[in-house]
């Protein structure tokens, strides 16, 4: 069951959204059923509010893929895979399960990638 309005946008503001505007916003997150960067529904992503954590300011509506790789700066191109430190971090939760595995360079990462997801 989803959060009233006021809890919803309580939250937001407790993770760091800065709004002159919070009504729209939610409106927004309401009407929302995929992502606004990569345009596919919230069915196996969860719904995120995408935001500045240094200005507060409201960016997007996004899926937990995109807002994941926003978050990271990811430089891969891939849903996942970030460059962390001196390597190349995949991460992924699949059937409520969290896995992470790192690789040195980022063509091993993403053959990962395909391969764990295919199964």
């Amino acid at each position: 069951m989803g959060h009233t309005k006021s809890h919803q946008i309580a939250g937001w503001i407790s993770r760091g959204l800065i709004s002159d505007d919070y009504e729209g916003i939610f409106e927004r997150w309401n009407n929302s059923t995929s992502c606004e960067k990569c345009g596919h529904d919230y069915s196996y992503y969860k719904k995120c509010m995408d935001h500045c954590h240094i200005t507060g300011a409201f960016r997007n509506i996004l899926c937990d893929a995109c807002n994941i790789n926003i978050r990271m700066d990811n430089t891969s191109g891939y849903p996942n895979i970030h460059k962390s430190g001196p390597g190349w971090r995949y991460q992924k939760k699949k059937k409520g399960v969290k896995h992470t595995k790192w690789f040195k360079t980022k063509e091993e990462a993403i053959k990962y990638k395909l391969e764990f997801e295919s199964c």
